[in-house]
């Protein structure tokens, strides 16, 4: 959130018309509605992938505090796999939203490796979704394979 708040106070959003404006607290420079529809974009982007990943913290701390008790092999840990997942889901969401933005910031200082940039955020998010759904699958497998064979001995 530091970064957003700097990014949108620095010289590419302050060089169209050098006067800043307040909206909901974020500065936004006052210049063409596609670019503050883009930096709004950005805005929500940045909003919605930073509460997203707050969120994924947590699942991951409960997950790791479910590995100290030894309980990994329970229905409770395939909840919070599924959990992550949508997690991963909220932050490439968030990166698809600031791409418009990311797009106004390539163009405009004509640089495109920060378009680059966005797109690798947003796949390695992509690869983290697809890397806990096959995790998912796994855990519950293992879930009903240890249930059967606790009910067959």
């Amino acid at each position: 959130m530091v970064f957003a708040a700097v990014f949108a106070g620095s010289e590419l959003f302050s060089h169209f018309t050098g006067r800043v404006a307040f909206f909901g607290g974020f500065p936004f420079t006052r210049f063409r509605l596609e670019c503050q529809l883009q930096a709004y974009a950005l805005t929500i982007g940045l909003y919605v992938s930073a509460i997203s990943f707050i969120v994924l913290a947590v699942f991951a701390w409960q997950l790791l505090h479910l590995i100290s008790q030894q309980l990994v092999f329970t229905a409770k840990t395939v909840q919070l796999f599924v959990a992550l997942k949508w997690s991963c889901v909220g932050i490439q969401l968030g990166a698809l939203t600031m791409l418009p933005g990311i797009y106004l910031v390539a163009d405009r200082t004509d640089a495109p490796g920060v378009m680059a940039m966005g797109l690798i955020f947003y796949a390695v998010w992509l690869f983290m979704t697809v890397f806990f759904a096959i995790l998912q699958r796994l855990w519950a497998t293992a879930v009903a394979f240890k249930h059967v064979s606790n009910d067959s001995e």
